[in-house]
């Protein structure tokens, strides 16, 4: 089990979003040094678990077999949810139930052709061409006009975007757009662990308030400091905690990597009895200009346990969250095309 110093009010671990490795030392995220302005340029967003509170050996990097040039890949179409929040808000649902929770320092954006980077969701306000390092906006979505923007001011640790699938999913697919901040540095502020959340998925309770297991993608400083590798956690249910990051592989390059868009992919699996251990956990990207994807993790023997009194597989989860290494400078992630489904998302799989 990874451990941290963690203060008393947020772990809450629950509400705050922690996982492996980090601290909450900023667990009133809500209030910035100047709100108003804060408020002002986040459409209203604030830090809050969004209102969906939990209940209760290395891979080779190898490129999926993929004959297409970029354009021409066709995928799979996702059989349970997408979302490129074209309807401007976060209102998208599915038969199965599946809800976004409230905004933790997230917002629907856009492009406006006329007003530049507009907030269209919680409040919409005209942004400004920059961050306030200077950094341009560029909310170009990449596709259709909206995307979901992931907001962490200087010196804070916290914005992530809850969900609820609605029902439980024993075997689930994930695949969505990212793109790079503009000024990517992999949080430069010192802190114990330096981990980034990339998202959570879990099933009764989170990490050690749950019988079942949490799995997570997370990405950690290289080189310098500021690139990153991706890896991925787990923890085995009955309320303990995660296990160490397993297969750390390349992810960003601030050098070269700033402002691309990434296409991600996670396929996760719960074992198949009690105390099987086949359990599954694979990870692929690939970068707008590539024509394939390339297989970043795997592992077949995970033991992701289903808890005995319930849900029958994962239920909740969220997208990016908890920054141990707090980026020096306002920093902004975008999302789009966020799709779920209990079938293949990746071509030939």
């Amino acid at each position: 089990m990874l451990t941290a110093r963690v203060s008393p009010l947020v772990c809450l671990l629950v509400m705050a979003g922690c996982a492996p490795g980090e601290t909450d030392d900023h667990a009133d995220a809500a209030t910035s040094r100047d709100a108003r302005a804060d408020r002002e340029d986040d459409g209203g967003e604030t830090a809050t678990d969004g209102g969906l509170t939990p209940d209760g050996g290395a891979a080779d990097a190898r490129v999926a077999d993929l004959d297409a040039s970029p354009g021409e890949l066709e995928l799979p179409p996702p059989t349970l949810f997408s979302d490129g929040f074209e309807s401007g808000d976060l209102s998208a649902t599915n038969p199965e139930g599946f809800r976004w929770g409230g905004p933790n320092r997230t917002s629907v954006v856009t492009q406006h052709p006329s007003d530049g980077p507009v907030v269209l969701h919680p409040t919409y306000i005209v942004a400004g061409d920059t961050t306030s390092d200077g950094t341009p906006r560029h909310w170009t979505a990449s596709e259709g006009d909206n995307s979901l923007r992931f907001r962490f001011p200087a010196g804070e640790p916290w914005s992530e975007q809850r969900f609820d699938l609605g029902t439980p999913e024993p075997e689930l697919w994930l695949r969505f757009w990212l793109r790079v901040p503009l000024n990517y540095v992999h949080g430069p502020i010192p802190s114990p662990g330096r981990n980034q959340k990339l998202l959570a998925l879990w099933m009764d309770g989170y990490e050690g308030d749950g019988d079942g297991s949490t799995v997570w993608l997370g990405f950690h400083p290289s080189g310098d400091g500021s690139d990153s590798t991706v890896a991925f956690s787990y923890s085995r249910g009955g309320y303990s905690g995660s296990l160490g990051y397993e297969q750390d592989q390349p992810f960003v390059a601030s050098g070269s990597d700033r402002g691309r868009w990434m296409q991600m992919v996670l396929h996760v699996r719960a074992e198949t009895s009690p105390g099987a251990s086949d359990g599954v956990i694979e990870t692929w990207r690939r970068w707008r200009d590539e024509p394939r994807f390339t297989k970043l993790h795997e592992s077949f023997d995970a033991a992701i346990v289903i808890p005995p009194g319930g849900p029958a597989g994962f239920r909740r989860g969220y997208l990016l969250g908890w920054a141990n290494g707090h980026y020096a400078v306002d920093t902004e992630w975008l999302l789009d095309q966020f799709e779920l489904s209990r079938e293949p998302l990746v071509p030939g799989y």
